[in-house]
């Protein structure tokens, strides 16, 4: 349990209607949506997916300090002014600070309390593909909204479990062909 002040980074929303409540928390909460360009802000109320899902990302340089961000009319980009180049790891780390999960209650219909936690936690612990339920050939929990009137795991699976942990196991630091590499041989290892 964390201290009595203590600022969530992990939230899960209910809502009535998904478009209005984005709206609402544009002006509201602009905070819930740090770092995300308004075009994506966009995308997330207008989107036809049935939950909606984003990350609060932080770009920190390979020693763990935040990278300065440069504004212009024209460009948005960071500066990395503590890089070494390297062609072993990438100079930059990406965190998340804050996850966010937004379903519509509507949505929710026979869901029990445990298949609404475990989506949770595979939207909010990665950035998954809303519809990768459909896609993947492997039971996943990610199914629960995307698969309407197909049998739906009860929790999340083992290819969920052995998904987060190989990408949990790999550094922070990788690039993404080496982190991909790195997965791939942490899920054959466990035998996902």
């Amino acid at each position: 349990m964390a201290e009595e002040d203590c600022r969530p980074n992990v939230v899960v929303l209910f809502v009535q209607d998904r478009r209005s409540a984005i709206q609402r928390w544009r002006v509201d909460r602009p905070d819930f949506f740090a770092g995300l360009k308004p075009a994506q802000i966009d995308r997330l109320a207008a989107g036809t997916d049935p939950v909606a899902a984003w990350q609060i990302i932080r770009v920190k340089g390979r020693d763990g300090r935040p990278m300065g961000r440069v504004d212009s009319d024209i460009y948005d980009y960071m500066v990395n002014q503590q890089a070494v180049p390297s062609r072993i790891a990438s100079a930059i780390e990406i965190d998340f600070s804050a996850s966010f999960v937004l379903i519509e209650q509507k949505l929710i219909g026979n869901s029990s309390l445990v298949q609404l936690a475990d989506y949770a936690a595979m939207r909010t612990l990665a950035s998954t593909d809303p519809q990768a339920g459909d896609k993947q050939r492997l039971p996943t929990i990610l199914s629960l909204f995307t698969s309407p009137g197909e049998p739906v795991p009860l929790s999340v699976t083992q290819w969920d479990l052995g998904y987060l942990t190989a990408l949990y196991d790999t550094r922070l630091a990788s690039r993404a062909r080496d982190q991909q590499r790195a997965m791939g041989k942490t899920l054959e290892r466990d035998g996902e």
